[in-house]
Parts: structure tokens; sequence; C-alpha cells
């Protein structure tokens, strides 16, 4: 296989960390709504769905970093972080407030 066939250990990290990130945010909600099993807070169900899509947000946007990595590698260039990071970190922003809610509240 050629080398510039294959996306590279950084591409690779790069996506191994988004999805561990994925993961993590997914696991935040799915305990926000396991700990409403016996509750109807709509203030949890609320983070647990934004938790939910932040995930989401999470994967396709290690998707796109990785092809933007592989693509300046095949044009040997570097490449910026971009909007990703940003758009990133307002959701879970958004998110740590609304659980800082929850918790304040009981």
């Amino acid at each position: 296989m050629l080398r510039e066939e294959r996306p590279g250990l950084q591409a690779e990290r790069t996506l191994l960390a988004w999805d561990r990130t994925a993961l993590a945010i997914l696991a935040n909600g799915a305990l926000l709504l396991v700990s409403n099993v016996d509750r109807n807070d709509v203030l949890r169900i609320t983070a647990a769905v934004v938790a939910v899509a932040v995930a989401l947000l999470a994967a396709y946007l290690g998707r796109i970093r990785v092809q933007q990595i592989v693509d300046a590698a095949r044009r040997h260039q570097v490449v910026n972080a971009g909007p990703a990071m940003t758009l990133l970190a307002g959701g879970v922003l958004l998110l740590g407030v609304l659980e800082l809610a929850t918790f304040l509240r009981y």
C-alpha cells in the first residue's frame, strides 16, 4: 500500500480522540436519563437530549476533521483547528450549564 493512500497515525489518533469525546458525552446523557427514570424532570431530559446532540456533533466533526488532516497531508500543508473546536466547546458549555442547573435544583 502506498504511503499516500494511508491516512497516517495523526488522522487515526484524531479520530479516536473525537470518538472518545463523543462517547463520554453520550455516557453523560445516558446517566442523566437513568437518574431521571422515576422522576419526570424536564430539565434533566433536556440536558440528556442536548448531550446526545453534542455527542453526535462531536462524532460528525471528528470525521470532518480527519478528512481535513488527510487532505492537508496529501498537499503537504498544515491544517488549523477551524471552527470545529469552538462549536464543540459551545455545546459542551451549554451541556455543563444545563447539568449544573439540574443539580442545583435538588
